[in-house]
């Protein structure tokens, strides 16, 4: 049984994540590289951190939006009061590091970036639904080109132990190590895949994260991806289990 690493209290809970990713993947003498935890700070265009460190720059007083009005104070206050709590608390049982460096979370950025840029592409096209689970053995080949067809077929370690995937685009490229942890399901594919998948097979999940298209001026002008100006009205949560929690990744509007 692994250590889930948890601190509760009656109006909040603190999960020490990176011990708990750890002892999962301990069997196989592997570890989560810290500095993609190197997190000191909100996120600031490289510019707006250099010019924040100015000590002569100007703060221009913001006018208070119509979503801070009476009717929100009380739970705005709640919240950062909560949030303040939760940081002591974290700070004191060593969950928490004090940050004394603030370089606008540079190792975390640069050590995310490394890692995309090593990654393998996976995109797929659209497929049909199925049923099929495949069950994989460690150190076994994963070559896309060959497991990619028209089932949108789904992953699966049913061992109570990590296992590794020697993953390649092709036979005949190199393969990279990546590591599937002990009952884990996966699929690579379509998001629609997975609604599809669920009804056939009558599964429900217990946390559903959502990155939605947020309406985004950057994202506007670039045209890089389609984005929706109320992406939450559409949100189809017919597969998430009646005491399953959704999380929201929040993206700001700039």
């Amino acid at each position: 049984m692994l250590d889930f690493h948890v601190f509760s209290s009656e109006a909040f809970d603190i999960i020490q994540d990176t011990a708990y990713y750890n002892a999962i993947y301990k069997d196989i003498g592997v570890q989560l590289d810290a500095q993609l935890f190197a997190i000191n700070g909100p996120f600031m265009l490289d510019s707006q951190f250099e010019a924040s460190k100015r000590p002569d720059r100007r703060v221009r007083k913001r006018k208070r939006q119509s979503w801070q009005n009476a009717k929100n104070v009380e739970e705005i206050n709640r919240i950062e009061k909560l949030s303040k709590d939760i940081h002591a608390e974290g700070l004191r049982i060593a969950f928490f590091s004090a940050q004394v460096v603030k370089d606008n979370n540079h190792q975390a950025r640069e050590k995310a970036r490394e890692v995309c840029d090593r990654s393998i592409k996976m995109y797929r096209p659209a497929t049909i639904a199925s049923n099929e689970i495949i069950t994989l053995s460690d150190n076994s080949p994963f070559i896309l080109e060959e497991e990619f067809c028209m089932l949108n077929s789904w992953y699966k370690n049913d061992s109570d132990h990590c296992i590794r995937l020697q993953l390649s685009g092709r036979r005949s490229d190199s393969t990279t190590t990546h590591y599937v942890p002990p009952g884990a399901t996966f699929h690579i594919g379509s998001v629609s895949d997975v609604r599809n998948f669920a009804s056939i097979n009558g599964l429900l999940f217990d946390l559903v994260v959502i990155d939605p298209p947020w309406n985004n001026l950057c994202v506007k002008r670039q045209q890089s991806y389609v984005t929706c100006e109320s992406p939450l009205d559409s949100v189809d949560l017919d597969c998430l289990a009646p005491t399953g929690l959704v999380a929201v990744w929040i993206t700001n509007k700039k």
